[in-house]
């Protein structure tokens, strides 16, 4: 086993070490790269404070849009309680006038009419209904002969009267 850890052993100089047939970069020839430097703290302190303002920002449209959203179920709320309100009207008043219907339809029955015209107009009914002799509109009829008018009584026989009794009592 000894030939495999020689082996090994000069495999893991050939890591360490560069190779001899490739071209080592020379440190001499090589531009040198500039120092690294260390960034500020102010630099850092404004990405923070810009990060700072974004994270606020969203807070805020986050608020505001759930603001909106309350705002907005509060009127549907309300539109849908003056709904209710406006159904409960109409079912009412569809009811109202249904029981108005039926106290017209009894009204209107013939039995009623005939009640109310004898109890409460003084209607009678019929003795003997007689029908009228049809009479032709287009023969003239004659005029009818009337008498005169009678004359009034005379005033000057009311005015003495009056005055006799007046003579009389004094």
């Amino acid at each position: 086993m000894a030939p495999d850890s020689s082996s090994a052993a000069a495999r893991g100089a050939a890591l360490i070490e560069p190779r001899r047939g490739s071209a080592a970069p020379d440190s001499r020839s090589a531009p040198r790269r500039p120092p690294l430097r260390i960034l500020g703290p102010a630099t850092r302190s404004k990405v923070r404070r810009g990060n700072r303002m974004l994270v606020l920002l969203s807070a805020l449209l986050v608020i505001g849009s759930l603001m909106a959203v309350v705002v907005a179920d509060d009127v549907v709320a309300q539109d849908q309680v003056r709904l209710s309100t406006a159904q409960r009207q109409v079912t009412t008043l569809t009811n109202t006038h249904r029981e108005l219907q039926v106290q017209v339809s009894v009204q209107q029955a013939p039995q009623a009419v005939v009640k109310t015209a004898e109890g409460q107009l003084g209607m009678v009914p019929a003795g003997q209904i007689t029908d009228l002799p049809e009479v032709s509109l287009s023969t003239p009829l004659p005029v009818p002969q009337t008498a005169p008018i009678p004359a009034p009584a005379t005033p000057t026989t009311a005015a003495a009267a009056p005055s006799s009794s007046n003579a009389s009592s004094t």
